[in-house]
């Protein structure tokens, strides 16, 4: 919200990068932070924030370690700085409470101001991700749904990510907001909300409004981006080692082939020849495209083992389930070199839910008229909870007894 971060502010300090779909393990706050560097800062907090040490852990410290447990290694954006969200929070913090004309501030208003500083980002895990929870080979465990709460660390769980459409960037004011509520404590929050000013000013800081914020965003506003590397330089990179999924390799070749296509405009979208349609229901990848991939890898893999190497991949049987694996839809009978006018066909393919992943968001607003199902998919995470689709369905009143 506050940072603007570029490949070359990356290279003058030599921090890495996360590259897309390779693996993270999932971490405990404690692990990320044990650098005596960090307890040195988290000292420095203590100081400013002129509270005693119970007061101290209960507010400040419990909401910096959940806050790492809920943001990991994530950067801001998908090739961004490796713990870009947690690392660049929390320099932004101790640079905001340290600067003088601070100091001076009531308990409560330091509280206020230090969780909008290292909160006023978190809306990324949501509007510029897609958290893929895996083992340690790759192998896909589920969706991380952020409203649930942090990642588990059980089970030698990893993560990896995929970038959702940049116009998910309006909703960052908003995902921002419920996130921090989310993640503050109960006393936290109600001692900010005890004061309307300061929580309106807490609100429009998280929100983003540049011209509504008060004194918490303009005193975030004046921690420049300079301060905020030197600062991170001197810390040092939150950081581990990523590794290469040792499976689905074509399912991720096809899926950055067919999302670099859909976003340069050189695989169709929503026409009567094209492969690819927005539904109702997520998106229809229909199989010709996929077998179109096939022909063209070197290494001569078929038809169905990308397709369920892209399920596996992204879960689509567990997420959805099977119908979305193997989706049948009708329409004309779309190829490579066009359509024959007229005919009609049934057209098997795959549905992906989520279009926010393949670049279609903003640009193919309307449901394609081009091809049609029989019969609506609803996904596993669409049914009502409690429920299950089958418990949902009404008997007939026909031929009941009176």
């Amino acid at each position: 919200m506050f940072i603007k971060q570029t490949p070359a502010d990356m290279n003058a300090i030599r921090f890495k990068a996360y590259k897309e779909g390779y693996l993270l393990p999932v971490m405990s706050s404690d692990s990320m932070m044990d650098s005596f560097r960090y307890q040195a800062v988290i000292q420095q907090l203590q100081t400013v924030s002129g509270l005693e040490e119970e007061a101290f852990q209960s507010l400040y410290l419990t909401l910096i370690h959940d806050f790492a447990s809920f943001v990991q290694l994530l950067p801001r954006q998908t090739n961004g700085l490796l713990g870009g969200l947690l690392s660049e929070g929390i320099a932004r913090a101790i640079l905001v409470m340290q600067a003088p004309e601070n100091q001076s501030l009531s308990l409560l208003n330091k509280y206020a101001l230090f969780s909008a500083a290292l909160l006023c980002d978190i809306g990324h895990v949501v509007c510029s991700h897609c958290v893929i929870v895996t083992d340690k080979a790759g192998n896909f465990m589920s969706e991380w749904q952020p409203f649930e709460g942090a990642m588990s660390v059980k089970d030698d769980a990893h993560y990896k990510i995929y970038p959702r459409h940049y116009l998910q960037q309006r909703l960052q004011g908003s995902i921002t907001v419920l996130l921090a509520r989310q993640l503050m404590s109960h006393e936290g929050f109600l001692w900010i909300s005890s004061d309307f000013n300061i929580y309106s000013q807490w609100l429009d800081a998280l929100n983003g409004e540049d011209g509504r914020g008060g004194g918490i965003r303009s005193a975030l506003a004046l921690v420049k981006l300079d301060d905020i590397m030197d600062l991170l330089n001197a810390l040092g990179q939150l950081s581990e080692e990523l590794t290469v999924p040792s499976v689905n390799r074509e399912g991720e070749a096809f899926f950055r082939w067919l999302r670099d296509g859909i976003s340069n405009q050189t695989i169709a979208v929503n026409t009567s020849d094209a492969l690819v349609h927005v539904v109702d229901d997520g998106v229809f990848i229909d199989d010709k495209i996929i077998k179109k991939f096939s022909d063209l890898s070197p290494s001569a893999i078929g038809l169905f083992v990308v397709k369920h190497q892209v399920g596996n991949l992204l879960g689509i049987p567990q997420k959805c389930g099977e119908d979305f694996l193997h989706a049948m839809f009708f329409g004309e009978a779309a190829g490579f070199s066009g359509v024959t006018s007229g005919s009609r066909s049934n057209r098997s393919g795959m549905v992906l839910n989520d279009a926010s992943i393949l670049d279609l968001s903003g640009r193919y607003t309307a449901k394609s008229p081009f091809v049609n199902t029989h019969q609506t998919l609803q996904s596993n995470a669409q049914q009502v909870p409690g429920t299950t689709a089958a418990s949902t369905i009404k008997p007939s009143s026909e031929g009941s007894s009176t």
